[in-house]
Formats: structure tokens, sequence, C-alpha cells
């Protein structure tokens, strides 16, 4: 039997057929009663069933997609930590080039005002030493050749802001070099760092100028005065 189509019947009509359909299976007797009760038992039970398969499907989608939105959202803040650290690490990097390169720069000035050649130049070592109490600046050329050597601390040997210069040619900017080593001092800030100017010249972003110190082209003025 092909089943009825009641979408067509409104709500209380379709309540009235029903009443109508107990009412004659009642009275058509017990057998037939009790397969009506049991028609109806079944279908209320098969909508139960539905109704919380839907409840059950729909509490399922919502936890899904809740857990979707968790881990874009984790996704999301891992991305940015690390956008955030490359940054970080990208700025370190910056700041410890570029001042590296202003002190390069600024360390080649001063030897190329005293004739060295260009091509030397590019080879100095430029070190703030460190150990314990004892705080030093050499400037040389390579690792076993200084041409200039500030002891900031002094120690048994050497009185505080010693400075030694092994070519005469710095003489003239005996004031100018020992300023510069108190910058160099100030930068290291009581580490021990050694770098090659070469690298430091070559590296390709921009010199950070070195603090406390004002090179004689900075503070000299020009066309008579300041402007």
């Amino acid at each position: 039997m092909e089943p009825l189509d009641l979408s067509g019947l409104s709500h209380d009509q379709l309540i009235e057929l029903f009443r109508a359909v107990c009412a004659e299976a009642a009275r058509r007797g017990a057998a037939t009663s009790d397969a009506a009760q049991a028609a109806w038992v079944d279908e209320a039970e098969r909508a139960r069933i539905a109704g919380e398969a839907e409840r059950e499907t729909a509490a399922r989608l919502r936890r899904e997609e809740e857990e979707r939105i968790r881990r874009d959202a984790a996704d999301r803040v891992v991305r940015e930590a690390a956008k955030a650290k490359t940054a970080e690490a990208q700025e370190r990097e910056r700041l410890r080039w570029g001042r590296r390169k202003g002190i390069a720069q600024a360390v080649l000035d001063i030897f190329e005002r005293a004739n060295y050649r260009p091509d030397i130049v590019k080879d100095l070592k430029i070190e703030a030493w460190a150990k314990n109490a004892d705080v030093r600046v050499y400037i040389g050329i390579g690792f076993n050749e200084n041409r200039i050597e500030y002891h900031h601390t002094g120690n048994a040997k050497h009185a505080p802001r010693t400075l030694k210069l092994y070519d005469r040619d710095f003489n003239p900017m005996r004031a100018e070099v020992a300023q510069l080593c108190e910058a160099i001092v100030a930068w290291a800030g009581g580490a021990h760092v050694k770098f090659m100017a070469r690298e430091a010249i070559g590296w390709d972003g921009d010199a950070i100028p070195l603090a406390g110190y004002v090179p004689p082209q900075a503070a000299a003025p020009t066309n008579g005065g300041a402007s």
C-alpha cells in the first residue's frame, strides 16, 4: 500500500483525522485497536529516534565546527608568534650588523687618514676585549698585528684609559681614537666581541652610527658655522 500524502492537511485537520482513525480502530475491535496503537508507537519511536539522530548530528557538527575554530585560532597564534619571532630575529640581526658596520666605517676612516691602503684597511680586526674586570680595545691588521691598543679599566701594567698607538700617523688623532675606543667599550657593554671590518662593511644593510663617537667631519662646522 502506498503511503498516504497528508501534507495538504492543516494542523487541525490532521488532528481531527487522527481522532477519527482512533475511533474507527476502537469501533472495529480490540485487534484493530491494538494494531493501530502499535503503529502509532512505531511511528512515535521512529520520530523519537529521528529527532535524537538530528540532535546528535547537530551536536556533532557543532563540536566539529568548534574544533575547527579552535584549530584555526591556535594555528593563527602559532603563525603570528613565528612571524613575530622572525621579525625580532631580523631586528636583532639588523642592529647587530648595523652597529658593527657603523664601528667599522669609523675605524676605516681613521686608518685611511693615517695613510693605510684601502685593501689593508678592510682586513682590520676590531676587538672589544673583556676578561673579569679587565676591559680593553684592540684594533689591528688580522688577529696578530695590533695598531691600536686601549686599556679602559687598566691593570697592573697600564693605568685606566691608557691608549697605545703603534703608528705615529695616529698621533694627530689621539683624542679622536680615544673617544672611538671609549664608544666601542660602551657598545660592547662588558662583552668580549671581535669581528673583521670586511665582514661588517660587506653587510648589505644600513650602518648605525656609533653612539658616543662624533667623527670629525660631523663635528667640524662648514661654511663658517653650523647651518
